[in-house]
């Protein structure tokens, strides 16, 4: 099996575990060898954008989990916290030809990859209002540079339809790739297995991010390994790395995609986020700053234009909703029927 060159494995897995897992992505005879000499380098203009990115997904990610704790509201509000390093890092490398493919709860996913934020937020107001027992008065985000997988149909069908994707891309024989999110239980499907299994069959360009929530202790960390054992059942690279840290997510994620656009095949990156750790967007910062990349003044005139535009989103979002109430099937022009939530 070929494995990442410049990888960056969870540093808090007991050595123990992180050996079982190298021994499990030594390189192979049956398999391709990794490009001599590759790494992957981050600078500082890449480093703000990620942050930048992470910002705007942590404030417009509380915002709506406000809105969803509001009036007592029981929906998922795993929106954007926690997630904007995982998130932000697998795919700011992304070209606008390529495709993301979020799970159907893939909130997060909308606040990081440019999503408008008035269709996002019209989504979480038009379930309060009632939308949700009628899916097709709610707006389906319409994303204008990535080109984003529909997430309507059921979980299990999620990896099949990234998978679609990205063989067309392949029969294109462009240099396009999918990069689709899921966690940890929608592997578990039959159908998945059978998507992750054509697309390293076929070698497609797509990269799987699975994110899991893991505790800090032995057991756990144990029974996290098995994702990398199944990705070497694949044939195909797989990783777990910090989903707390998205400045190694960036560099896993980037090599992985440099493979894929190159026609070398699919593969799998677990970003596991831990129960007590390091906050991601604090991380980048002293990283930024110690490499005099980051001022509290350019962090506060960042979080100032976010502001505005979610306050501005959440406006147009409450009149959307308000006009689904009042007339279902209504909305303004250029809105897509379908939701992305659950």
């Amino acid at each position: 099996m070929m494995c990442f060159k410049d990888s960056l494995m969870v540093n808090r897995i007991k050595n123990s575990v992180a050996k079982r897992s190298t021994a499990n992505h030594g390189p192979k005879t049956s398999s391709p060898q990794p490009r001599a000499g590759m790494k992957v380098t981050v600078d500082g203009d890449i480093l703000k954008r990620l942050y930048a990115r992470m910002l705007k997904c942590r404030m417009a990610g509380e915002r709506a989990q406000l809105i969803l704790h509001r009036d007592g509201h029981t929906g998922d509000s795993r929106v954007a916290h926690e997630k904007e390093a995982a998130i932000a890092g697998a795919t700011i490398d992304l070209l606008p030809e390529d495709a993301v493919a979020p799970p159907r709860d893939g909130i997060a996913i909308h606040f990081a990859i440019g999503t408008p934020l008035a269709q996002v937020f019209a989504q979480i107001f038009a379930r309060k209002a009632g939308a949700e027992r009628n899916p097709t008065s709610s707006p389906q985000p319409e994303q204008v540079s990535l080109h984003v997988v529909p997430a309507e149909a059921a979980a299990s069908s999620q990896l099949g339809l990234a998978a679609g994707v990205a063989l067309a891309y392949k029969l294109q024989k462009g240099h396009n790739v999918v990069v689709a999110v899921t966690d940890m239980s929608s592997l578990n499907f039959g159908s998945s297995h059978e998507a992750l299994n054509f697309t390293a069959v076929h070698g497609l360009p797509m990269i799987v991010v699975v994110e899991s929530g893991i505790g800090v202790d032995a057991e756990s960390s144990k029974a996290q390994i098995d994702i990398t054992v199944k990705a070497e059942a694949y044939g195909i690279p797989g990783i777990a790395v910090d989903g707390n840290d998205a400045i190694a997510v960036y560099r896993v994620a980037r090599e992985a995609i440099n493979r894929a656009r190159g026609g070398r095949g699919p593969s799998l990156i677990e970003c596991r986020t831990f129960d007590s750790a390091m906050d991601p967007i604090s991380h980048v910062e002293r990283y930024l700053e110690k490499h005099g990349w980051w001022t509290t003044g350019w962090k506060r005139q960042l979080a100032k234009e976010y502001r505005r535009e979610i306050d501005e989103a959440v406006i147009a979002a409450k009149s959307f909703a308000a006009s689904v109430k009042n007339k279902p099937g209504g909305g303004p022009p250029g809105y897509k029927s379908g939701s992305f939530l659950p």
